[in-house]
Parts: structure tokens; sequence; C-alpha cells
């Protein structure tokens, strides 16, 4: 019972710890980006609904959290009596920034160059995929699938490379993407938690308060955007959820984690269901999603966030019912 009680504290404790750090970096990100420029500038982007230049750093204070967190469970192990492997621990933080690092690449280099392609752009990051994967992989963070060693690291490379694209693309209107991902990881926490999984429950938490903090300048009339450096790094922190969640050669099982993630998913489907239909391509950029169309009848971006949370919290109770029944 005391070991439970001494649990939940740390639980809480790194919560709000995350969420104040997110705040603070939240504040420094948005003077860094005034020192260095760091602004998605709407332009003459027909596709912005943003009028005026604003920060994109908001993965990099969302990250900064989420490491220093990470940091200090190491540092506190002993005293919260945490049991888990530190190489585990070491993984979640190298394979966070370099999920971070491409996107803020996506943010800077790569939006000075317009004229190319998001096709090209997805097949650099298919190497990155594999290397989270295979580095996830080593520390025992993976699918394990028929004791094919290959088909759960392509399993989970094309797992990191799907989501991250997926909250890419949620990422459309203030807040959106973060609230649905802090619903993302509220919920694998309650999974982890009732599996007594300590690690995997920490970081549900200490992510989920990274997202709050964020999200506090980003729900409305949003001050700083998460950018394409917070979309990636959340999209590889929901696939490593979902990977910390799966079970050895049970492929259904595995598959109920990304009920949790169904907001990203459905929009997915969704927007390439429509360019097919108009025989677009795939990667071309419009204004066709979920989002988009739900904004032209509800008129508020708020409206749309609580309308798309709230289907979204639907699938995560159903996902969250199927996981703890098997």
């Amino acid at each position: 019972m005391l070991m439970q009680t001494n649990l939940n504290s740390a639980y809480i404790l790194f919560f709000i710890i995350a969420l104040i750090l997110s705040v603070i970096f939240v504040l420094l990100a948005k003077k860094i980006s005034v020192k260095y420029k760091f602004y998605d500038d709407p332009g003459k982007d027909s596709l912005k609904i943003h009028k005026a230049p604003v920060s994109f750093l908001g993965g990099g204070a969302m990250l900064a959290s989420f490491l220093i967190c990470l940091g200090l469970i190491w540092i506190f192990k002993k005293y919260f009596n945490f049991e888990f492997n530190n190489l585990k621990l070491a993984a979640l933080f190298v394979c966070g920034i370099i999920a971070w690092f491409y996107g803020f690449w996506d943010d800077t280099y790569w939006a000075e160059r317009t004229k190319i392609k998001q096709g090209a752009k997805i097949l650099i990051q298919v190497p990155i995929a594999f290397a989270l994967a295979l580095i996830f992989y080593i520390v025992q963070i993976k699918y394990q699938f028929f004791d094919v060693p290959i088909l759960g690291i392509f399993i989970a490379a094309m797992a990191f490379l799907f989501m991250q694209n997926a909250v890419n693309l949620h990422d459309g209107i203030d807040g959106l993407a973060g609230s649905t991902s802090f619903i993302s990881a509220v919920a694998f926490f309650i999974f982890f938690v009732f599996c007594n999984n300590i690690l995997a429950a920490l970081v549900s938490a200490i992510i989920a308060g990274s997202i709050l903090g964020f999200l506090i300048f980003n729900f409305k009339s949003a001050t700083i955007f998460m950018g394409n450096n917070g979309s990636y790094f959340l999209g590889f922190v929901m696939v490593a959820m979902a990977l910390m969640a799966a079970w050895p050669n049970r492929i259904f099982y595995s598959a109920f984690p990304y009920l949790l993630l169904s907001a990203p998913i459905l929009n997915v489907v969704y927007v390439f269901t429509k360019r097919a239909l108009k025989k677009k391509s795939f990667f071309e950029a419009d204004r066709s999603h979920i989002h988009d169309d739900i904004l032209k009848v509800a008129k508020s971006p708020q409206k749309v966030v609580f309308c798309v949370g709230a289907v979204h919290i639907i699938f995560a109770a159903l996902g969250l019912i199927l996981l703890v029944l098997e």
C-alpha cells in the first residue's frame, strides 16, 4: 500500500513539474523566437489561418520539459524505488531529441526551400524512423511478432513514420493536436497505472504535463505553435507509448493502443480518401482535413477542438476497455 502511495505521489509530482517546466520553456521559446526570428510567417500562403507571424518553438518547450523530467526520474530513481531498465530511459531521451531535431530542421532549413516536395521529405524520414525503431528494439521497447526481429522493427518504423506525419497533418487549428495528444497521454497513463508499468506511466504523466503547459498558450488565439518540431516529437512519443503497451506475439492486442490515437489517424484516412477521389496527390497541401470541414459548420476553432476531442475521448475509452479486458 505504501509502495502504491509513493508511486501515486511520484506520478502527480512529475506531472506538475513537467507542467511548470513547459510553461517556463514556452515563455523562453517566445523570447528566443523574437531574437532569432523562429516564426511561422503566413506571408501570402492562403492555407494559413493565422494572419501574423507566430513562434513555432512550442515543440522545443515540450521537449525540454520532457528531457529534464526524464533526467529527474533517473536521479530520483532510488528515492522512489522505481524499477526499470535505465537503457529504456536513455533511449527515450536520445530518440526524443532525434525526432524533434528533424522537425526543427523541417521548420527552418526546409521552410526556406518551398519547392521541395513533401514526398521527398518523407523519404528522408524513412531512415530516421528505422533508426528510432532499431534503438527501441535494442532496449526491448518493441513489437515482437513470430520471433522475426526485422518484422517488429519494420512495423515500429512505419508506425513512427505514419504517426509523426499524422500529428503534423492534424495540427491545423489552435489547440487541436495538443488537446488530442493530451487526451491520448492521459488514456495511456490510466492503462499503464492499471498494468503497473512504472516507466511507461511516468512517461505518460510527464508528456501530459508538458503538453498541458504548452496548451495554455496554444488553445485560443495561439501565441505559439508546436511547429513541425513539436508534431514530430509528439508523434514519436505517442508511438513510444503504443509500443510500451504492446504484448509479444499478440497482433490484435498490439493494435488496440492506436484507438487511443484515433483522431490524427482518422484525419489521415479522411484526407487521403478525399484526395484520392479528386485524383490529387496525397502529399499536396490543402484544407480538406476533418477539422477544416467541421470549422465551416461550427465557425469556431474552439468548437472544432471540443467536437474532435469528444470523438477522440470515445475512441480512447473504447481502446482502454479493450486493453483492460485483454
